[in-house]
């Protein structure tokens, strides 16, 4: 199962699609250069993921520093989680609980995605996972009814 890395704060439901959308809608942006150069940063990165970043290269930041030790350590930390991915929409964080988080969609332009880690917007509590393990819990979600998967988690 595959697993990413999740900024650890729920954005607000379409929040980052509706201001896609808006600050491109009067542009045809060739690359992400040319979206960076129109707004910038700093701008980018608050409009479309409440992030306050003050510096102009995604790699001078606190926060892209944290990511990195994820990706290296495989251990998380205050900014950023390790959870599978379920499919295109959708990962889960497997601790003690269950939670179901919906993925906020990756904007591209010109096909090539620029920020690392992935974001989500929505959080659920799905169930307990002390009496399974990872592997069960993840096929259970996917082949499961939602009523048989919560009475197997407890999840009421």
């Amino acid at each position: 199962m595959e697993k990413i890395i999740i900024r650890n704060k729920v954005l607000k439901k379409s929040y980052t699609s509706s201001n896609f959308i808006r600050m491109t809608a009067d542009y045809s942006f060739n690359s992400f250069d040319e979206f960076i150069k129109e707004y910038g940063l700093s701008k980018i990165m608050d409009e479309l993921f409440e992030e306050d970043i003050s510096v102009t290269l995604l790699n001078e930041t606190v926060l892209f520093k944290n990511y990195k030790k994820v990706l290296v350590k495989e251990k998380e930390n205050e900014d950023f989680k390790i959870m599978y991915k379920i499919d295109k929409d959708f990962c889960v964080s497997l601790t003690e609980n269950i939670y179901i988080y919906h993925l906020v969609p990756s904007f591209e332009i010109m096909n090539e995605r620029h920020i690392p880690w992935n974001y989500v917007d929505s959080k659920i509590y799905a169930g307990d996972t002390w009496w399974e393990d990872d592997d069960t819990i993840i096929k259970d979600i996917k082949k499961l009814s939602i009523v048989d998967f919560i009475k197997k988690y407890k999840a009421y």
